[in-house]
């Protein structure tokens, strides 16, 4: 099975090529960051700002290859350990779609499956946290347009931003993001995206 976020592989290396240091940038309120902020002991105080959570946190039988991409590495273990810390401490409105283990896992105060096309698989699970459920979802793109839309949330978190398709929706509705991601590829991506979009000064 392949890894999460293979489909703009060639951009995304084009994009390295041009520029290689991707650390702790901020543009239009955007702050990006280069880390394994998941499985920090500490979290970013930026993360804090956030008004709410979404992310679509890695599966377990692509954690360690996304991991190789990274050029780094770390237990699967740990980071939903992380992500355990992560949605305790910042006590957001959180919304995660992923593996219904690791939703179990956390704890999730509502589960429910949506259409998600990863792995060979057309659903996923979306866990909510600190949020009430939400009525007449059937995807993810549901959740996103829920989140986009709604005045409460001016700044979002997305702590696993990958290739930016968060990035991409929420800059669409005039929305702040704090995104951060282990991989540099990821986030050199997502800076381009801004750039692309005049959204870099």
């Amino acid at each position: 099975m392949n890894a999460y976020h293979t489909y703009r592989k060639d951009e995304v290396e084009e994009a390295v090529a041009r520029k290689r240091t991707f650390n702790k940038k901020g543009h239009w309120g955007t702050v990006w960051n280069v880390e394994n902020a998941i499985s920090r002991v500490s979290i970013p105080p930026k993360f804090y700002e956030a008004d709410v959570l979404y992310s679509e946190p890695a599966w377990p039988y692509g954690y360690e290859e996304f991991m190789k991409r990274a050029v780094t590495f770390g237990l699967y273990s740990a980071y939903k350990q992380g992500w355990l810390h992560l949605i305790h401490a910042l006590n957001k409105p959180t919304f995660l779609v992923c593996d219904l283990n690791m939703l179990k896992y956390l704890g999730a105060e509502h589960i429910q499956q949506v259409e998600f096309r990863v792995g060979g698989s057309d659903y996923a699970h979306l866990g909510i946290f600190n949020h009430e459920a939400l009525e007449g979802i059937e995807s993810h793109r549901d959740v996103l347009n829920y989140i986009a839309q709604n005045p409460k949330y001016d700044k979002v978190l997305d702590p696993c931003c990958g290739y930016g398709s968060i990035l991409e929706k929420m800059l669409e509705y005039g929305k702040k993001m704090i995104i951060s991601d282990v991989n540099a590829k990821c986030v050199g991506y997502c800076y381009e995206l801004l750039e692309r979009q005049g959204l870099n000064g």
